[in-house]
Order: C-alpha cells, then sequence, then structure tokens
C-alpha cells in the first residue's frame, strides 16, 4: 500500500470557531478516510483517491503535516 500524498490544502488558513469547509487534494486517499486537525476530527463531505472535502470543528490554523 503506498502512502498518501497531500498536494494542496485549501483554504490555508480558516476561522479558529470552525465550521471552515477545507479541500485537500492529493493522490492515494484510497475509497475513505478520515482527518485530523489539531487533535480534533474534521467532519468528511467528499472523499474520492484524490480530493477529500471536510468540515473543521475547531481550529487556530491548518498545517500541512505528514500522514
Amino acid at each position: 500500500m503506498m502512502a498518501a500524498t497531500i498536494t494542496d490544502i485549501s483554504p490555508a488558513k480558516g476561522s479558529p470557531f470552525g465550521g471552515q469547509v477545507v479541500t485537500i487534494t492529493g493522490t492515494g486517499f484510497g475509497a475513505s478516510g478520515s482527518v485530523t486537525i489539531e487533535g480534533r476530527t474534521a467532519t468528511v463531505g467528499t472523499w474520492s483517491d484524490t480530493t477529500a472535502t471536510v468540515t473543521v470543528t475547531f481550529a487556530k490554523r491548518l498545517v500541512r503535516e505528514p500522514l
């Protein structure tokens, strides 16, 4: 199994109060998965092998980190 690669996160910054929809683009995401930002699980809206759209529950900043 190959590791997922993130090529873009948009937007890179958002409200610290949550509710921000974030699109993560890359490769190798698989058929389903989850996203954690600053220790909090984001709500997945859509998911494909190349794109995930999630809603952030709360975050001071959005940072690209290795999966």
